[in-house]
Order: structure tokens, then sequence, then C-alpha cells
């Protein structure tokens, strides 16, 4: 409420005191680092590097780290940040999404393509997971591509219609409706 108020001061002592009784409480460390972070980023670093040393279990604070290093412009760092969570929490796919987009938001498309290369061969049942891969070449790569990759996922999964039916749009975009069609009617 202090913050929402415009008193930082406030509450800076309101999520000290927080701290202070809960060593690593997100709420406070969250607070401080708004609070923080435009005028002194290393600061709002230190607080978050506490938070994370004091309470592991909480990813909240390494988003929050990714976010600070790519405001302070240290790209590299927050990759590293993402590189952790994914390490950390490898079944959880909303951190390979944030990496994946971190990298499109830079324009650092071929480290991007790899890891969702990687995240494909690690779960290679997830059809949804090639759905992502395809739509991905088919928006920074090309179609064509786009077309060729979906053709060897349903070589290997051919009973999976999600893929032939990506394949036939990925078709219709290239305009080549006969081979739309041709996978439609395989459909």
């Amino acid at each position: 409420i202090f913050f929402r108020r415009g008193d930082t001061k406030a509450a800076i002592n309101e999520a000290q005191l927080a701290l202070a009784s809960t060593p690593g409480h997100v709420g406070a460390i969250s607070i401080l680092t708004e609070i923080y972070r435009s005028q002194d980023p290393e600061r709002a670093l230190a607080v978050i590097r506490d938070g994370i040393e004091r309470q592991t279990h909480d990813a909240t604070l390494k988003l929050l780290e990714a976010s600070v290093l790519e405001e302070k412009g240290d790209l590299s760092g927050a990759a590293d940040v993402y590189k952790d969570l994914i390490a950390e929490y490898p079944e959880n796919l909303f951190y390979y999404y944030r990496t994946v987009k971190f990298y499109e938001q830079r324009g650092l498309i071929d480290e991007a393509e790899k890891l969702l290369v990687e995240i494909v061969k690690s779960k290679p049942e997830d059809y949804e997971l090639k759905l992502w891969l395809a739509e991905f070449l088919a928006n920074q790569r090309d179609l064509p591509l786009a077309a060729t990759t979906l053709r060897n996922f349903i070589d290997k999964q051919p009973n999976v219609y999600e893929l032939r039916s990506a394949l036939g749009k990925v078709y219709r975009a290239m305009g080549q409706d006969d081979d739309a069609l041709a996978v439609y009617q395989e459909i």
C-alpha cells in the first residue's frame, strides 16, 4: 500500500520488517526490487540474490533477477539465469517458453531454435512441442523449412493428426493448395 501510494520510505521500512521476520519473503523482495531497480539496479540485484540464498524453493526471485539484468543490459547474465531455471526445473515448460521468448525478442534466433530443438529431442512423444518448433520455424525462418520439419515429425508419428493439420496450414500459407488438400485427405 505504501509503495502504491508513492511513500517509498515507508514501503522500504515495511519490506525490511517483513524480511527481518521472514528472510527471503518474496513479496518484500519484490517491493524493494521495484523501488531500487531504476535508480540502483545493483542494490536491487543484491536484495534478490540474498533472497535466493535464503529461500531457494521459489523461482519467482530468479525471474525477477532475470528481468533486472535485462533492464540493466546484462543479457548474458539474464540468459544464464534462464538456463539455471531450465536446469533446476526441467519439467516446467514455462521456463523454456520464457527463455525462447527472451532469445526471440533480442534477435537471437539461432539460440532460440537450438533450445527448441533440444526440448523436442528431450520429449520426443510430445507433439505440442513439435508444433511449437514448426510454428517458430515458419515465423522466424521460412515456411519450406517448417513444412520439411513437420513432414519428418509425421514420418515418426503418423497417427498424430495435429501434426498433419499443421502441415496442411503451412502448405496453404505457401500457396500449395494441392499439397494442403492431399494432407487433409490423408487425415
